[in-house]
């Protein structure tokens, strides 16, 4: 009784003549070629799970770090908003709105500077998990220009 079982699939003379060389530069059958690519043909469908594990391993540890990055900025986001509230004056002028739009253009720049040069908020929180790419300096105009104050 015999294990195999026998099929008759058409191949092109030129196919079929490959087949037949490579067959005989290896000392197999015809039979066993077609059948051993068919096999690494057929197995090469399923998925290897452990490079997809490894992947979806990848892609969560990003995730969490998306997700600490992002607690980092609403924290410190906070704490910018809830100090800038302490300093507001209890009437607000024409004078100090224009300050003040000028003070957050000159804010948007920076931010603008620091994001083009690929500086982020939670590497200068975080600075051993990775260097801060434009590191803080102190301005010429305190805090209120984007710079360190010395009475913090």
């Amino acid at each position: 009784m015999r294990q195999a079982i026998r099929i008759q699939p058409y191949l092109s003379r030129d196919l079929f003549q490959k087949l037949r060389a490579y067959a005989a530069a290896r000392s197999e059958t015809v039979s066993g070629v077609v059948a051993a690519a068919l096999g690494e043909y057929l197995e090469r469908d399923e998925p290897d799970k452990d490079l997809l594990a490894r992947r979806l391993d990848r892609i969560t540890q990003s995730v969490e770090q998306l997700g600490r990055d992002l607690d980092a900025l609403g924290v410190g986001f906070g704490r910018f908003v809830r100090y800038s509230l302490w300093t507001l004056p209890e009437q607000i002028g024409d004078k100090a709105i224009q300050r003040g739009e000028g003070l957050y253009r000159t804010f948007l720049s920076k931010v603008a500077d620091q994001f083009r040069a690929g500086g982020t908020f939670t590497a200068q929180v975080f600075p051993s998990r990775r260097p801060p790419a434009v590191p803080p300096t102190a301005t010429s105009g305190g805090r209120d220009e984007g710079g360190l104050s010395g009475d913090t």
